[in-house]
């Protein structure tokens, strides 16, 4: 079978009922400035308000079509998405360039925690071992993205490269088709429809079994 690795972006889950930032707002505030890492260290109450309310209520979406057909067909995923939509479709292998909603951290002794254990506590999170304030293990904007160096690893032993639902205008993920075409792995574009494009693009390779 066919090794396909999947580079996801937020096209993938518009099916699923979540926006795409682009020009969002909040409240009068565009979503691209309240997820910066200086916002979050400046206005760190303005910052969570949106991540309960705005961010969290993510976590009810289910996957879509296109979810599902690249767990079945096994497809190693590198997502710049999180919104967990991939594992809950049933893929195994995903690597969150961006992290992930389901947790949060502490940036200076490393504990990790899950949100919902804080979503009905008042006040800031703040981490019970040294009294810093826990932070949603989301890459904001002026952060580096996870995993970079893992995910080369992963689309070196692929077959194909599938880019599904991104503009491929954030580093570094979008530099994995140039290495990927620098290693003569053929890469594929889907950025309408994912959830008619991508099964039929998996069928049309004998990767469905229907």
């Amino acid at each position: 079978m066919s090794h396909i690795v999947a580079l996801t972006g937020a096209g993938i889950s518009v099916a699923s009922g979540l926006p795409t930032f682009g020009d969002a707002m909040w409240k009068g505030q565009p979503v691209r400035r309240l997820l910066t890492k200086s916002f979050f260290l400046r206005h760190p109450e303005e910052f969570y308000e949106y991540y309960w309310a705005g961010l969290r209520p993510w976590r009810l979406a289910k996957p879509n079509a296109a979810h599902r057909a690249l767990a079945e067909a096994g497809a190693y995923i590198i997502t710049q998405n999180i919104d967990g939509l991939h594992q809950a479709a049933g893929s195994r292998q995903v690597l969150e360039l961006h992290g992930n909603l389901q947790e949060l951290v502490c940036e200076h002794c490393g504990a990790f925690y899950p949100a919902d254990d804080w979503q009905a506590v008042p006040g800031i999170p703040i981490c019970p071992s040294d009294q810093h304030i826990l932070k949603p293990n989301v890459v904001l904007f002026e952060e580096t993205p996870h995993g970079f160096e893992e995910a080369l690893e992963l689309l070196a032993k692929a077959d194909w490269l599938l880019v599904v639902g991104t503009s491929l205008q954030v580093a570094p993920a979008c530099y994995l088709p140039q290495f990927a075409r620098r290693w003569r792995i053929p890469v594929d574009i889907i950025n309408e429809a994912a959830e008619i494009n991508v099964p039929r693009w998996l069928k049309e390779r004998g990767l469905l079994s229907n």
